[in-house]
C-alpha cells in the first residue's frame, strides 16, 4: 500500500462487488488446496492435509480443484489405515466426478505417471525409513543412493532427515549430522521434527564438554545392603521415589531390588530345595491373588475371574501396587531405543516433573527393548499416563519413530521384574489382555 492510510485506502482493499468477492474465495481456496498438498507431499503430516482439504470442501465444494482436493484426501485417509472413510471419499469421488481421471485412478487402482511414480518414490523411502530404525545403516545408505538418483531428495521427510541425523551422530560424523539438522530447520520450520532438530543440535554442539565431564565422574556403585529410604527427603518426589522399588542395571537389564511377589520367593525356594512342590503353590497362591485383586478393582465379575484362573498365569494382578508404564519397541536399533528413552525422559520432565517419573531402557531379546517409566503409585495412575500419552507420541514425543514399532502397556513393579526374568512378552500380553479387556 502506498501513500497515506486512511479509512478509504483501507477500504479499497475489501472485496465488496461480487467479482471481488469471487477474486477473494478463489485465493482462499487455493491456499487451501496448496497448504494440503505440502502438508500431504512434503511433510507426510496426513491428518493436516486432511483438515485442509475438508475445509476446502466444505467451504468450497465446486472449487476447480475438488475432483482432485477428494482423490487426495482419499490417499491420506489410506495412509493412516483409515478404511470406512476412505470408502466414504471414493463413494463422493466416483458420484460426482465419474468420469474424471482421479476418480479412475482411485477405483481402479492405477493413475497417470506422476501418481505411480509418486507412489513408488514413497514405498523406496518408506522401506529405507525402516532399514535406519532396524539399524540395518549400510543397507539403508546403499538403498538411499539409489532412490535419490532416481528421485532426486524432494521425498525426504524430516522423520527421515532425522533417523538419519541419529546414525551420524552415532557413527561420530557430527558435522553431516549438523548439516542435516540445519536443513530440517530451514525446510520444515514450525514443525515437531523442527523443534526435536534444534535440541539435539544444542546437544551435539556440546558433545565434548558432555563426554568430558561423564569421563572425569567418579561414579561409586551402591552396595546391596545399602538402604533406599533417605532419613529427610528434599522433596516429596524424591519421597515418592524413595519409597519404590530400586531400579538398578545388570548387564543389559534391569532388576528390581525389593520383590516381595509369591511368585519370585517360590521360584527362590524351590531352586534352593530343587522340588517343584513350592513352585506349583507359588502358582496356585498368584492365581488366587490375581483373582481377589480382579473383585476388589472391578467388582465380583465372574467371567473375568474365571479367566484368570483359566490361565493360571504366573503373573499377579496388583492394581493397588506401583507400577510402570512400558513402551515394547519391535525390531528398532539400540541407538533409536536410547533417542526413545531420552525424548520421553525429557517430556515427563517438562510435563510431569513434580512425579518424579524415572525413563530408563531394558531388554528382553536381541529384537524386543523396552522404555521403562516408573513411578505410578497404582494401575490407575498408570493408566491415565498412558492414555494422556499414548495420542501425544507420534505428534510430539517420538514423531520420527513408526507407529507400527511401539506399543504401550502398563505392568506392576513385582511383574516388570518377573517378565524382565522369564522374557515372557507374549504370556503377559495374553495376562493383562484377561484382566483389562477393554483396554488391551
Amino acid at each position: 500500500m502506498n501513500g497515506e492510510i486512511t479509512f478509504d485506502a483501507l477500504l479499497a482493499y475489501v472485496p465488496l462487488t461480487d467479482a471481488q468477492m469471487n477474486e477473494s474465495n478463489k485465493k482462499i481456496a487455493e491456499a487451501y488446496f496448496n497448504n494440503g498438498k505440502v502438508f500431504q507431499n512434503e511433510l507426510s503430516e496426513y491428518y493436516a492435509a486432511i483438515l485442509s482439504y475438508d475445509s476446502l470442501l466444505k467451504r468450497y465444494p465446486e472449487n476447480e480443484n475438488a475432483e482432485e482436493a477428494l482423490f487426495n484426501l482419499y490417499y491420506c485417509y489410506k495412509k493412516l489405515g483409515r478404511k470406512p472413510s476412505a470408502d466414504s471419499v471414493l463413494t463422493v469421488l466416483n458420484t460426482k466426478y465419474k468420469d474424471g481421471k482421479f476418480a479412475q485412478a482411485a477405483t481402479h487402482q492405477h493413475a497417470a505417471k506422476g501418481i505411480h511414480e509418486e507412489d513408488a518414490a514413497t514405498k523406496a523411502y518408506e522401506n529405507i525409513y525402516d532399514l535406519f530404525i532396524a539399524g540395518k545403516f549400510v543397507e539403508a545408505k546403499a538403498a538411499k543412493a539409489k532412490a535419490d538418483s532416481a528421485y532426486g531428495n524432494s521425498y525426504w521427510t524430516p522423520q527421515l532427515l532425522y533417523i538419519e541425523s541419529v546414525y551420524f551422530i552415532k557413527t561420530r560424523q557430527d558435522q553431516q549430522a549438523k548439516g542435516i539438522l540445519m536443513s530440517i530447520q530451514g525446510k520444515f520450520p514450525r514443525t515437531p521434527m523442527a523443534d526435536k532438530a534444534a535440541t539435539l543440535l544444542d546437544v551435539l554442539s556440546r558433545r565434548r564438554q558432555i563426554e568430558d565431564f561423564l569421563t572425569r565422574l567418579n561414579i561409586t556403585r551402591a552396595k546391596d545392603e545399602d538402604t533406599v529410604l533417605n532419613a529427610a527427603p528434599d522433596t516429596a518426589a524424591q519421597a515418592a521415589a524413595n519409597r519404590r522399588p530400586r531400579m538398578v542395571r545388570n548387564d543389559s537389564n534391569m532388576l528390581v531390588k525389593e520383590d516381595t511377589s509369591a511368585w519370585a520367593r517360590a521360584r527362590a525356594k524351590e531352586r534352593a530345595l530343587g522340588g517343584p512342590d513350592s513352585l506349583q503353590l507359588a502358582r496356585e497362591k498368584h492365581r488366587d491373588d490375581s483373582i481377589a485383586a480382579l473383585k476388589k478393582s472391578h467388582g465380583d465379575t465372574s467371567q473375568l475371574a474365571a479367566k484368570l484362573r483359566t490361565l493360571n498365569s504366573a503373573f499377579t494382578l496388583m492394581p493397588d501396587k506401583p507400577h510402570a508404564v512400558i513402551i515394547v519397541l519391535d525390531k528398532v536399533d539400540p541407538v533409536y531405543v536410547s533417542e526413545a528413552k531420552n525424548a520421553f525422559g525429557r517430556f515427563n520432565l517438562e510435563t510431569y516433573y513434580s512425579k518424579g517419573l524415572k525413563t530408563e531402557n531394558a531388554s528382553l531379546s536381541d529384537s524386543l527393548k523396552l522404555v521403562v517409566i516408573s513411578g505410578f503409585p497404582n494401575a490407575d495412575e498408570a493408566l491415565t499416563y498412558l492414555k494422556t500419552v499414548k495420542p501425544e507420541a507420534p505428534r510430539d514425543i517420538v514423531p520420527w519413530l513408526p507407529a507400527g514399532k511401539y506399543t504401550f502397556l502398563i505392568i506392576s513393579d513385582a511383574n516388570l521384574q518377573l517378565l524382565l526374568d522369564n522374557k515372557d512378552m507374549p504370556a503377559y500380553r495374553k495376562f493383562l489382555s484377561a484382566a483389562y479387556p477393554t483396554t488391551f
